[in-house]
């Protein structure tokens, strides 16, 4: 008998106390007279002259088999899985594929394949697992081995005690028969790891944006942003971002940071909010759906729905923060990044709908290989001083400010002429040369301190 996708949600994963090792994952090993992937379940026919099912492939990335899957016209195909014990806490799946013959004949004309990892924890309280983490990696057509590499995503701090793949020639029922005949969509997967890479989570975070409350356009829409804060982690190669809001995350919610890695704000994607400042090359995901309320979803994209394998880490610290874990290596390599954060819904990283920008009108820079970081936001007000980076001028957007000083990164006091304008004060800083600067200044009788990035 055979079963559609939504059977293998459904399947019951096993408890355990030791670290994952993964039975058959070169898929070497076969037995039976219809030859079956020792160590794996699966559901129906396995043979090796088509059709539809598992069958052993003498087409292999490395070794002398691997594993291909079929489907049979828009409606059956074959999956299979495999549950271990595992108590740590794995980073990545990686492994090799081949997709073929995936074109299919009516209303979607692609077939797609996937392979999920579920992380999971015996709940004896509910009588279920809990999961701890996942990770889901759809795979397009390969007419030659592809590697990939699907990052483990964990929503909880708590360590687990199994874990589940599944793997699947296709994402579900398509409405159409394959084009090459009745069977088609055949995966081919060799060489399953897994990778684990722990990371220790920083003991401080330097906060470069703080945003007002109640600034929410439409309010009720997304939770109330309040401060972007960042920690970075060479010796590890962990860039780690933290999003505090006003509000108590509760049921669904979506956050996304905005990055320019290539230091040219010119180009790239189009930011999802109301602040244009600047264009993004890459863009961190997290959202919850309160239909999977153990769950945060997201990752790293190089535009809408445009995933990629980086590693990606979130959690929740308290009922008003969540942090997520990035390879520094894998976002940049200049060390220097445009930042602009915002909240949406829980579907922010498909429709990209952001409602409530930090910061409100430019962008944070971010020097990673100094280590320093010009705020967009004062260190201790809401106000915005921008362009940041500046080249001619600047401005605080404060229409009552007045400027105190303004010193280079030696501490030296440096001569910039000032003028008071309708949008807030602004600072000709044409003569200053190329650096980071400190600028001091009072508005509603309060001093206060900001940093600022000269490029010319």
């Amino acid at each position: 008998m055979f079963f559609r996708l939504f059977a293998v949600i459904s399947l019951l994963l096993l408890s355990g106390r030791v670290s994952a090792q993964l039975r058959n994952a070169d898929f070497e090993d076969w037995a039976g007279p219809s030859l079956h992937p020792i160590g794996w379940q699966h559901d129906g026919r396995s043979d090796t002259i088509g059709g539809y099912g598992t069958a052993q492939t003498d087409t292999a990335e490395h070794g002398s088999y691997a594993l291909k899957l079929y489907r049979w016209y828009g409606y059956v195909w074959d999956w299979v899985t495999q549950t271990v014990p595992e108590s740590e806490r794995p980073t990545m799946l990686r492994g090799y594929y081949r997709y073929t013959d995936n074109l299919l004949m009516r209303s979607n004309p692609l077939d797609t394949a996937i392979i999920w990892v579920s992380v999971t924890r015996w709940n004896s309280g509910t009588g279920k697992n809990d999961t701890v983490g996942y990770a889901a990696i759809e795979l397009g057509a390969a007419d030659t081995f592809t590697s990939f590499a699907a990052p483990i995503h964990y929503s909880s701090s708590l360590a687990p005690d199994s874990l589940t793949i599944t793997i699947s020639p296709t994402l579900g029922y398509q409405g159409g028969t394959a084009a090459s005949g009745n069977d088609g969509s055949y995966l081919t997967v060799d060489n399953l790891s897994l990778e684990t890479t722990p990371v220790t989570p920083p003991q401080t975070f330097t906060t470069i944006g703080t945003d007002k409350s109640g600034d929410v356009q439409p309010p009720g829409y997304a939770n109330d942003m309040k401060t972007l804060s960042y920690a970075v982690d060479k010796a590890q190669d962990s860039l780690w971002f933290r999003i505090e809001s006003y509000d108590t995350l509760q049921g669904d919610f979506g956050f996304a940071i905005g990055l320019d890695t290539d230091n040219d704000i010119t180009n790239g994607h189009a930011w999802g909010g109301a602040n244009q400042s600047m264009k993004y090359d890459l863009v961190v995901f997290i959202q919850r759906d309160i239909v999977l309320p153990t769950m945060i979803f997201g990752g790293v994209e190089t535009g809408p729905s445009q995933t990629t394998s980086a590693h990606f880490e979130p959690r929740v610290v308290d009922p008003h923060t969540i942090e997520v874990n990035l390879k520094l290596s894998e976002i940049t390599t200049s060390g220097v990044l445009h930042i602009v954060a915002g909240s949406g819904a829980f579907d922010v990283e498909s429709n990209g709908d952001i409602y409530d920008d930090l910061p409100d009108k430019t962008y944070i820079t971010l020097d990673l290989q100094a280590d320093v970081a010009a705020r967009s936001g004062p260190l201790n007000s809401t106000a915005a001083v921008y362009p940041n980076p500046g080249a001619d001028r600047i401005t605080i957007d404060r229409p009552d400010a007045s400027l105190l000083r303004v010193t280079d990164a030696t501490g030296r006091e440096v001569n910039v002429p000032s003028t008071q304008t309708s949008q807030g004060l602004e600072l000709s800083t044409r003569r200053l040369p190329n650096g980071i600067y400190l600028l001091t200044y009072r508005s509603s009788g309060t001093t206060h301190t900001d940093k600022f990035v000269i490029r010319k």
